[in-house]
């Protein structure tokens, strides 16, 4: 039994030690992007005019401009050996080059959508209009007129049926859906409707609920069987944080969060405020001055910085005199502002 334990402490030690941070850094010297660790440490020299978070795979989008190329490099910024180069990645606009989800990724040849595994074979064939992520194991796609739901394996199953005049990416297993009535619902992995289209808009279903505007232009949350669980009463919303349980919504000029019961918590003496990530949000002073509330609404890290990023990871970015450095959950510096810029801290294997 002794020595069972200690092979299990053992593998669980080496899986620990094989996790790293990386983050994604602009250099204040040469005005281009490289990686380092969460200290701050460069792991990968500045090189870069655009370069985007690493997958949990240990994986990163990048685009050489000479070559006018997008790629993939790995942890040592080696170039991903593909098996037919020459693609194009997905943009998503405000968040960068879309990577890997779901040990597969979105890749463009002559203007049709296919995925890539992360041996940088193509695995589904590049014959889409247009098409989404994976999420545990389905995504959607688009092909002229017709609409389907695809396993990692390309198998198809029609959605034509539905009515449908877009697609949208899975979450928990659902997926919005649009009828040519402009009224939405969603649909389950199998093509089949979980949630009637009787909503004017939807977001994504997290922790069971997601948000919804009834006709009147009025949101509030429903469940998976399309019920009211908080009643429409807002005039603007966001998706559950799956952390923290909580979501920003928005009454007339004011901000708050609320729970899964429906109660509401106003911070006090914050002018704006960002969603929840680790336990924690991002608030502003009137004064102008950022920091970090928790989830009761209180002051957790002090408004003390010029601007900062949401948590990830148990780390954000935080600015300070013109310069970007990197904070823990206390608010302690462990990378002292030095850079021009700083990305989300992303965990890697």
């Amino acid at each position: 039994m002794k020595h069972t334990l200690f092979v299990f402490s053992l593998l669980i030690s080496s899986c620990l030690l094989s996790q790293r941070y990386i983050v994604q850094v602009k250099s204040s010297d040469t005005k281009l992007w490289g990686y380092a660790n969460e200290k701050g440490e460069i792991l990968i020299q500045p090189q870069y005019k655009q370069c985007f978070p690493f997958s949990s795979n240990g994986l990163a989008p990048i685009y050489d401009a000479k070559t006018k190329q997008h790629n993939f490099i790995n942890l040592k910024g080696e170039i991903l050996n593909v098996e037919k180069p020459g693609f194009i990645l997905m943009n998503a606009f405000g968040f960068g080059l879309k990577s890997f989800s779901d040990g597969l990724v979105l890749v463009s040849y002559n203007k049709k959508w296919g995925y890539m595994d992360e041996s940088g074979k193509l695995v589904i064939e590049a014959k889409y209009d247009k098409a989404t992520s994976f999420s545990n194991g389905y995504a959607t796609a688009q092909r002229g007129k017709e609409f389907f739901i695809i396993d990692k394996t390309g198998k198809e199953i029609s959605l034509n049926d539905l009515g449908i005049s877009g697609i949208k990416d899975f979450s928990e297993g659902l997926s919005p859906f649009t009828t040519a009535e402009k009224l939405t619902g969603f649909f389950d992995t199998e093509g089949k409707v979980a949630i009637e289209p009787t909503f004017k808009s939807v977001g994504y279903f997290s922790g069971g609920l997601a948000w919804a505007k009834n006709e009147a232009g009025k949101a509030g949350y429903i469940d998976k069987k399309g019920k009211w669980v908080i009643e429409p009463q807002f005039d603007v919303v966001k998706d559950f944080c799956p952390t923290s349980k909580l979501a920003r919504v928005k009454q007339g000029d004011k901000w708050g969060y609320i729970r899964m019961d429906g109660k509401v918590v106003y911070p006090d003496n914050i002018s704006t405020c960002g969603d929840f990530s680790n336990g924690l949000a991002y608030g502003k002073t009137a004064e102008g001055k950022v920091g970090f509330i928790n989830e009761k609404g209180q002051w957790s890290i002090d408004a003390k910085f010029d601007a900062v990023g949401d948590f990830s990871n148990g780390y954000a970015a935080a600015k300070l005199d013109g310069k970007w450095g990197i904070i823990d959950t206390k608010g302690n510096w462990v990378c002292q502002p030095q850079y021009d810029a700083i990305k989300e801290v992303q965990k890697v294997n």
